[in-house]
């Protein structure tokens, strides 16, 4: 099981700034800390969220609705932060950037 860290997820966030312009930085460390690691809670030794769909939703919940940056671009930087994760499994069956998507619409 792979686990995104904190400077790749910066990076990504970073890219996408250079890449579409905006405000680059983090607002709030502690959101983007418990963002990545609510994904891979247990409770009473399971699990919270078993499957990697629920893993890659709960860090797109997570980033999205705690909004650690500076001006904005968490549902940008959600999308592919997801999607990294999903392919970073490689498992084909949950790698589609439409699952990607449609987590987004789900958590906006």
């Amino acid at each position: 099981m792979i686990r995104l860290t904190k400077s790749q997820v910066l990076l990504i966030h970073d890219q996408l700034i250079a890449e579409t312009g905006g405000s680059s930085g983090l607002r709030d460390e502690g959101m983007l800390d418990s963002a990545l690691s609510a994904p891979f809670q247990t409770f009473g030794g399971e699990d919270v969220y078993p499957s990697l769909q629920q893993k890659a939703a709960r860090l797109c919940f997570g980033l999205v609705k705690s909004h650690p940056f500076v001006g904005g671009f968490c549902h940008a930087t959600c999308h592919h932060a997801s999607h990294g994760f999903l392919r970073g499994t490689k498992n084909k069956e949950t790698s589609g950037s439409h699952r990607c998507g449609h987590l987004l619409l789900l958590t906006a």
